[in-house]
């Protein structure tokens, strides 16, 4: 613990104990009080508020770029806070309200399908990801404007906007039509920045805690997001992973993966199919992959002739093409580095066996 917190009323106290004793003054509280669980109620008596340093220089450690390592494990737990603008919130929901249809009946819609989504959709963005459980608490550090753009309806007794809890994030997470969903989050995002120009696909798989649903998610280096799907039943991220890059454009550009889609069929869709490249990651349970991969990068003896290399060169003879000073390899079209650009196989043995040694 780095600081200890206290109020005074000030209608019945000045706070002179507190001052003497070493305490700081930070001001005064907004004046509600906790009504229930979920509800305030403003009653015009703001509080003084007092704290004081249990460790020496806290304030200046909590104001620091980064924290002191054994607090930075205690704001990695902290509850992600939404920090979108009230501006920034109705633009989406116009958007949502407009193109997506709500599946419940309109006597019921305390919490417009439109604002749930856009609810959810900031609640991702902020890091959000373990289900129904954490989007209700996310959405319970809205401020009163942030859930009033939302379009939220009011509580005809407190006279505040109303929260959606755990049961309301179930029923629309589970009935929501994704695939109508997705285009019009990815139009408003290209009206709001624009067209996007980088040149990564960052390819991960995310299991959301609670939900029982698992989705493979594309997004650029900068973040943007480029497109999902959630994995079927009895199935992995592999071939959904496959999926969502069908969807994009490739050539170009780099895709970045885990291990797990380090697959030969992953490749060639990447390469031969879309005009793409790749960076996968091998790891030390592939070992035939990486043993391959290793030789590659060994030093090897190199004969710059077509004839076998213990005859020896002869060197009234030129190998290869002009200029070019590695020699044909059949059936493929040698690059500059030196390596094929042909089928899968060219280099590291037949795709048959390149298969066996990824899978």
């Amino acid at each position: 613990m780095a600081l200890v917190e206290s109020f005074v009323d000030p209608q019945l106290y000045q706070g002179t104990a507190y001052k003497v004793s070493g305490w700081s003054h930070l001001g005064r509280t907004a004046g509600w009080k906790r009504d229930a669980s979920d509800f305030y109620i403003k009653h015009d008596a703001p509080k003084q508020i007092w704290v004081r340093e249990l460790v020496k220089k806290a304030c200046v450690k909590l104001r620091a770029a980064q924290l002191p390592s054994e607090w930075a494990m205690v704001e990695a737990q902290a509850v992600p806070r939404c920090t979108t603008a009230v501006r920034e919130i109705r633009s989406l929901k116009e958007a949502l309200r407009a193109e997506l249809p709500d599946f419940r009946r309109a006597q019921a819609l305390g919490y417009p399908l439109a604002g749930m989504v856009c609810l959810i959709v900031m609640a991702m963005a902020s890091g959000v990801r373990l289900g129904p459980d954490d989007l209700a608490q996310f959405a319970d550090m809205l401020s009163q404007a942030q859930l009033r753009a939302l379009g939220f309806r009011q509580d005809q007794r407190t006279r505040r906007v109303r929260c959606p809890r755990k049961t309301t994030f179930h029923r629309v997470v589970s009935h929501v039509d994704v695939s109508t969903l997705e285009p019009i989050l990815l139009n408003w995002q290209r009206q709001l920045l624009g067209p996007l120009q980088d040149g990564l696909v960052v390819v991960d798989g995310k299991k959301m805690r609670h939900g029982g649903v698992e989705m493979v998610n594309a997004t650029d280096g900068a973040g943007h997001y480029l497109g999902g799907v959630i994995t079927e039943a009895k199935s992995n991220e592999i071939p959904a992973a496959r999926q969502v890059l069908r969807r994009l454009e490739l050539g170009g550009k780099i895709v970045l993966a885990d291990a797990l889609h380090t697959q030969v069929e992953t490749g060639q869709q990447i390469l031969y199919q879309q005009g793409g490249d790749y960076l996968l990651t091998v790891k030390g349970n592939q070992p035939t992959l990486q043993g391959t991969l290793q030789k590659l990068f060994e030093k090897q003896a190199f004969s710059p002739s077509t004839q076998p290399a213990h005859a020896g060169p002869d060197p009234r003879a030129q190998s290869g093409t002009p200029g070019n000073p590695f020699p044909g390899v059949s059936g493929s079209d040698p690059q500059p580095s030196g390596l094929s650009r042909g089928p899968i196989g060219g280099a590291l043995g037949n795709p048959s066996q390149a298969r066996q040694e990824v899978d």
